[in-house]
């Protein structure tokens, strides 16, 4: 970690460790390990990747190249996702007139409908589904596709490399995250956190 990177951590930390004693003043609440803080933070930093809005992440986006193609039997293409993977974006193919910009759960109907296709779905409109695949997930895209031109996903990141833009969400995320696992913690203080604190914060994140 570099000087500049450890600063913008810290920077971070403070700013939750303020906002958790704005909801804490005056109560009896255990100190939480800095180690918590950190395991949140990155909890939260994944999910406001997932959360965030389209446009917001393009701008961290990353090309999957040469990603490995499995062709079954029915007609589909199964690409396993690469390691760093948090959120995908769209996938562009040889012979797609338009890429897959979303995926469907494969407990849909209309999955069912493509692997076992009283018509078959035409290249125009071709369909992504998000299955489970070995020790991760992967995509399934029907028709099959033989080559792929490009393939966006939004890859893990830790927060003190992130743009400002998503700093305030990541920092009241953790925050609520801290609040739930410090009032879990505090069975035998004089004042339990309050309900309240984190209804507030959950509703300014949510």
């Amino acid at each position: 970690m570099t000087t500049v990177q450890q600063n913008r951590l810290n920077y971070l930390k403070r700013l939750v460790a303020l906002r958790v004693d704005e909801y804490t003043e005056g109560e009896n609440v255990p100190d939480l390990p800095s180690g918590d803080i950190d395991m949140e933070m990155a909890n939260a930093t994944r999910s406001v990747l997932r959360r965030a809005g389209r446009n917001a992440v393009m701008m961290l986006a990353k090309d999957y190249v040469n990603p490995d193609l499995i062709q079954t039997k029915r007609g589909s293409t199964i690409i396993p996702f690469p390691h760093d993977y948090v959120r995908f974006l769209q996938v562009d193919g040889r012979g797609y007139k338009q890429p897959v910009t979303g995926l469907i759960s494969n407990d849909t109907r209309l999955y069912k409908q493509q692997v076992y296709p009283m018509k078959r779905t035409t290249v125009e409109q071709p369909y992504g589904f998000l299955i489970p695949y070995g020790a991760g997930r992967a995509v399934e895209l029907f028709p099959s596709i033989r080559e792929v031109e490009s393939f966006l996903y939004v890859p893990e990141a830790l927060a003190y490399d992130l743009p400002e833009e998503f700093e305030d969400a990541i920092v009241w995320r953790t925050v609520l995250a801290i609040l739930v696992i410090m009032r879990s913690q505090a069975v035998n203080a004089v004042m339990p956190l309050s309900e309240t604190a984190i209804q507030e914060i959950g509703l300014e994140v949510a």
